[in-house]
């Protein structure tokens, strides 16, 4: 409680006080307003209790503000996207390495309806109508292995000169060549499951 009289305080009581980190001029006018020894270390401890107390948040706030900077957006990434919205586990793949226009299908960047039709289109010359409304020539060749399963397939058309352009979208490319198959597709389409 508070004093009328001012409390001298000896140098050990002043070095103990210091010691919670608190100002000469505090404990001055604490001393000042007749607080006894007791009372201003008290105040002083408590002072300094609240202090650290800050100095730790802030030391976690920056702490977590660095673990952000250091480490990538997804902790854990949830391998979905536009190309495999079931997650990259259950994506669809080529059932033998193929080949769109000389452009390596690998099924990470291709949507999976993409490399459903790709598989299931056979072999054969396609017409296929491209943006402009005009028709380009599509051929698909597959090579096999003895037993006659695919080894290879290549999807191939122009891409030089006035050909550059205007080209249809991979699907819609793919749904006209299945529209046009001579045979109905016998093999069904496979699901590759890769382990994480």
């Amino acid at each position: 409680m508070a004093k009328t009289d001012e409390t001298p305080l000896t140098v050990a009581q002043k070095k103990t006080l210091l010691a919670t980190g608190a100002k000469m001029a505090d404990i001055r006018a604490l001393a000042a307003e007749g607080h006894s020894y007791e009372e201003i270390l008290d105040l002083c401890e408590s002072e300094a209790l609240v202090r650290d107390t800050e100095k730790q948040g802030d030391a976690d706030r920056q702490a977590k503000a660095t673990k952000r900077a250091m480490r990538p957006e997804n902790e854990h990434a949830p391998r979905i996207s536009v190309f495999h919205p079931q997650g990259w586990d259950a994506r669809r793949e080529p059932i033998c390495p193929t080949y769109w226009a000389g452009m390596d299908v690998r099924g990470d960047v291709d949507s999976d309806e993409e490399i459903v039709l790709m598989n299931e289109v056979p072999p054969g010359v396609y017409n296929c109508t491209k943006a402009d409304g005009t028709t380009t020539k599509v051929t698909v060749e597959v090579q096999t292995d003895p037993r006659g399963n695919p080894t290879e397939k290549k999807f191939s058309f122009s891409t030089s000169g006035m050909n550059m352009r205007n080209h249809g979208s991979r699907v819609s490319y793919l749904k006209e060549m299945l529209d046009q198959a001579p045979e109905p597709v016998t093999k069904p389409t496979q699901l590759v499951t890769i382990p994480a």
